[in-house]
C-alpha cells in the first residue's frame, strides 16, 4: 500500500482541532450525529459512516468511533475524497474517536 503522507494509524495523539463537546455542541447549536462502529472491520466502518451520513445537512459534527487497525487511515482517507472536514482524532489504545465535520 502506498503512503499517502499521512500518518499512520495511532500516532496522531492531539486533536486537529478542539473536540466538540455535546453539550458545547448544542450550546453553538450545532447538529451531533455519533456513530458506533466498535467490533467493525475494514471496509464496514466506512460503509456505515456514508450510509448513515447520505443526507447529513452541511455543518453537522459526525462523531465515528471504531477499534479497527486501519480505522484512523480509512476515516482520513474517506474524509479527503469526500471533502469533509476532519475535526479530532482521540485514542485510548483500544478506541478511536474520530469527529468529522460535514
Amino acid at each position: 500500500m502506498a503512503n499517502l503522507g499521512l500518518p499512520r494509524a495511532g500516532l496522531l495523539a492531539r486533536p486537529l482541532r478542539a473536540p466538540v463537546e455535546s453539550r458545547e455542541a448544542r450550546r453553538l447549536g450545532l447538529n451531533v450525529m455519533r456513530i458506533d462502529c466498535t467490533g467493525m472491520r475494514c471496509p464496514q466502518p466506512v460503509l456505515k459512516l456514508a450510509v448513515e451520513t447520505a443526507e447529513t445537512p452541511a455543518g453537522t459534527v459526525v462523531e465515528i468511533v471504531g477499534d479497527c487497525p486501519t480505522f484512523e487511515k480509512d476515516i482520513r482517507t474517506f474524509c479527503d475524497r469526500r471533502k469533509k472536514t476532519l475535526l479530532s482524532i482521540r485514542g485510548d489504545g483500544v478506541k478511536t474517536v474520530i469527529q468529522i465535520q460535514y
